[in-house]
């Protein structure tokens, strides 16, 4: 972590990723408990709602494997059979984009209800 000298602001999961890689002990420990909240909160999701896919997207996507080997053991450890093993946990394919994307679509819907709700009180 001594690339971000000092520069909190600075730090995000592609400079923590990278550090872990490069052996760095703090780096490794803020991960492994980044993986432990993320995964209970998806055993939690997965065994209330029993989801098909759960997808990662953001920033700390491009962590890739380095992140989702340590998540799948922990949801195997810790999940309810049924539903865990129904739920496959992806990548996003838009990367730190998703937010965006998603952001755009939730305009796109509303745009169009509004337009239908529109032609409908003529």
């Amino acid at each position: 972590m001594r690339r971000a000298q000092g520069r909190l602001g600075e730090v995000d999961a592609r400079l923590v990723g990278e550090a872990a890689r490069a052996g760095d002990e703090l780096a490794r420990e803020v991960l492994d408990r980044t993986w432990l909240y993320l995964g209970a909160g998806m055993v939690n999701l997965m065994n209330l709602f029993d989801p098909d896919v759960i997808v990662i997207g953001g920033g700390v996507s491009r962590l890739g494997d380095m992140m989702m080997e340590p998540l799948r053991r922990y949801v195997r450890q810790r999940a309810v059979s049924g539903p865990a093993e129904g739920t496959r946990l992806e990548l996003s394919r838009l990367g730190s984009d998703v937010g965006i994307v998603g952001a755009a679509a939730v305009a796109l819907e509303k745009a169009g209800r509004l337009r239908q709700a529109a032609a409908l009180s003529g």
